[in-house]
């Protein structure tokens, strides 16, 4: 992957606009502005500024810089970041869990930034990295059963329901559900094959 070094980040590729610096990896620096864009995306009053705004359904800090320095330094983990001029906006977290296999994570879009193509952008570019830096052919997410119109957009990218679900991961501090915990539903995303999206869920092939 070809890029430049601009104040210890790694940027590549071109932004959202005229005024963007495009993508970088998340170093240590980062951990205090991505801890209040995650939190912005998810959790308070701010949150329900945008669409995807969890607040009535989950409580708590969702995650602190502690938390999020394991997500850059983990083995295996990319925080991959999005910028509009010196603005954070956006980022995601991609964990190589071997056998091909990325999960997708800690995607949060700043409210202000919502509806404005920004996680699409961001989103493409996951799925580059993962393939490109992990060689991957699946990628992995997981969503609250209960966010319908969330599922929705994952769905209309492309994603599809596996059927299998997970225990929500009820936490004191970081996430404490407001209602009856939900059930977490699992999907997957392909990765190109000659030119085509093709790939095998529940016996099912599909090709986009």
């Amino acid at each position: 992957m070809h890029g430049s070094l601009l104040g210890g980040r790694r940027y590549w590729g071109g932004g959202m606009s005229n005024s963007a610096r495009g993508f970088s990896y998340a170093v240590l620096a980062d951990a205090h502005a991505l801890v209040e864009l995650i939190r912005s995306a998810y959790r308070g009053d701010v949150s329900r500024q945008g669409w995807a705004s969890e607040a009535d359904l989950v409580a708590g800090d969702r995650i602190d810089e502690s938390g999020v320095r394991d997500l850059i330094t983990a083995p295996g983990s990319t925080l991959l970041v999005l910028r509009d001029g010196t603005d954070m906006v956006a980022c995601c977290q991609l964990e190589h869990r071997g056998e091909g296999l990325v999960y997708f994570g800690t995607f949060a879009v700043a409210p202000r930034a919502q509806a404005r193509g920004v996680g699409r952008r961001l989103m493409a570019e996951a799925e580059r990295v993962a393939k490109t830096k992990f060689t991957a052919c699946t990628l992995e997410m997981t969503v609250l059963a209960q966010r319908d119109r969330l599922i929705g957009y994952y769905e209309h990218r492309g994603f599809h329901r596996t059927g299998e679900t997970r225990p929500f991961p009820a936490d004191p501090v970081f996430a404490r559900p407001l209602r009856r915990p939900s059930p977490v539903l699992t999907s997957w995303l392909p990765q190109p094959v000659h030119g085509h999206r093709s790939f095998a869920v529940n016996g099912l092939t599909t090709v986009l």
